[in-house]
């Protein structure tokens, strides 16, 4: 999909740009608008754009000093000025910030929009086409681990720019698309790219000059990286490849270290130095399972405390069996802290904000304590009876509905056979007796009190079937429905 943005402190001629778009079928999503340049900056903090039309003269922030900053944060989009001013200095800030087109309103038709649009598009569609080929191929090598070279042809057939020389990759945790514009005046690399993996990642590979920089260019290039986030991210580096033929054990390589720097303590870069082995076995993986569970049978039977020591525990697990697997870790930590906002009634704080704090984290400590933060914001008196409370509360709202001690057992993660004890150990009484009790009593109630005649009573308390109920009812009360309205 492209993105489109139109600047211009006129809305007539901002409404007629977008009219001229949408009869080439380009959809109202694919549009936005600005007034001026400081609105389209804001525009910019959040989206990346395929093709701008600004005005020049403009209030709070004229065209030129916009198309400047733009050209500081993307060399890539495609800029056209429309503008009243035939003005030769204008002109000349367009060819230095290499504007695609200078025209002027006075002279312009649908026509020549389309025309102009058409052309920009046919190379931009071809690109975003190819770069989807090449990033499915990427993740398909980075995926697939009995893939450990390729040949010239498929690096061609997949739009892979790199020649068979020396090369290197970078993994980096965020989304950069432009990352590659950042080295493009480096005189040692060439033929940069990047593709987004499906673990966030974002990943660089390049050829590389002179092998003998390779260590210092690193370092530069970390510093680089680094230095917009506040050295809050972390990079994994790959050794230096003789050949672009073992892309996939290059990128892998660079995808392991960087899940290595996420469980280590010191360091922002884990380059080749470490002798690191990537592994999340299936044995491990059911190991993670238990200890998951094990945490939230402790949450319902044994509190707070414990459950933190166990979570934290299941956490140190991968540091122990040097399994440098962050999503899994995350997803594990997601899981267990779903499941215990379910049961929590109210929290300050929501499970989004939650979500966004586990997928954030930049390092394992960072995770740590967060889930530190968590727990210690849950009070330490929520414990079994807070469940067998909030399963009461449960029956009193839905006694007229089928409710089995099975189903209340999964709403709390617990086993039936654990629940069932629980229950009896705080209300003291099997849960068959609390909820017949409910009923009863509501029906003794509506007996009294109200014109319902039995059979409509009967399934307002939750008997489908009334004989069952009067049966029941007797057994309970010692006396028939039909003798209490006597």
């Amino acid at each position: 999909m492209i993105r489109i943005m139109i600047v211009d402190d006129e809305p007539l001629i901002r409404q007629w740009l977008i009219m001229c778009l949408k009869n080439m079928g380009i959809q109202d999503h694919m549009i936005d608008q600005a007034a001026n340049g400081e609105e389209a900056i804001a525009f910019l903090d959040e989206y990346v754009y395929d093709l701008i039309f600004t005005d020049i003269t403009m209030p709070k922030l004229d065209g030129i000093s916009l198309i400047k900053t733009i050209r500081q944060r993307d060399s890539n989009v495609t800029l056209i000025i429309i503008t009243c001013h035939d003005n030769f200095e204008f002109a000349r800030s367009a060819i230095k910030y290499n504007v695609y087109e200078y025209l002027m309103k006075n002279e312009l038709d649908q026509k020549d929009i389309e025309k102009i649009v058409i052309r920009f598009l046919k190379p931009i569609l071809e690109q975003k086409e190819n770069k989807i080929i090449r990033n499915n191929f990427m993740n398909h090598l980075l995926c697939d681990k009995n893939i450990n070279r390729v040949n010239s042809e498929e690096l061609k057939k997949n739009f892979i720019p790199l020649s068979d020389s020396p090369c290197f990759a970078i993994a980096l945790d965020c989304h950069e698309p432009n990352i590659c514009d950042s080295f493009m005046d480096n005189e040692f690399i060439y033929n940069p790219f990047s593709f987004y993996d499906e673990n966030h990642l974002t990943i660089l590979i390049s050829n590389l000059k002179d092998e003998k920089e390779y260590s210092d260019i690193l370092n530069d290039m970390t510093n680089k990286i680094l230095r917009p986030w506040n050295n809050k991210k972390h990079i994994g580096a790959s050794k230096l490849y003789d050949s672009s033929l073992t892309l996939p054990i290059m990128i892998r390589e660079a995808a392991d270290k960087w899940e290595f720097s996420f469980f280590s303590y010191n360091s922002n870069v884990s380059f080749n130095k470490h002798n690191v082995k990537y592994s999340s076995n299936i044995d491990f993986k059911n190991i993670i399972q238990e200890e998951k569970n094990k945490a939230l049978l402790i949450f319902s039977t044994m509190g707070i405390k414990a459950c933190k020591r166990q979570s934290l525990n299941l956490c140190n697990l991968f540091v122990e069996h040097k399994v440098f697997d962050s999503n899994l870790l995350k997803r594990t930590i997601t899981e267990i802290i779903e499941k215990i906002d379910n049961i929590i009634p109210e929290r300050t704080k929501s499970l989004n904000y939650d979500m966004g704090r586990i997928i954030n984290t930049s390092y394992f400590s960072e995770l740590t304590d967060y889930l530190n933060e968590f727990f210690d914001s849950i009070p330490d008196s929520y414990n079994s009876q807070s469940i067998i409370k909030e399963a009461q509360e449960y029956i009193l709202l839905h006694y007229n509905e089928p409710i089995t001690l099975k189903y209340l057992a999964h709403r709390a993660f617990l086993s039936e056979e654990y629940f069932s004890r629980l229950f009896k150990k705080e209300t003291g009484k099997t849960f068959t007796d609390y909820l017949m009790g409910i009923r009863m009593d509501r029906a003794h109630m509506l007996l009294s009190n109200s014109d319902f005649n039995i059979n409509e009573i009967a399934e307002m308390v939750g008997f489908p079937n009334p004989s069952y109920f009067s049966s029941q009812f007797k057994k309970y009360y010692k006396i028939s429905p039909k003798d209490i309205r006597k």
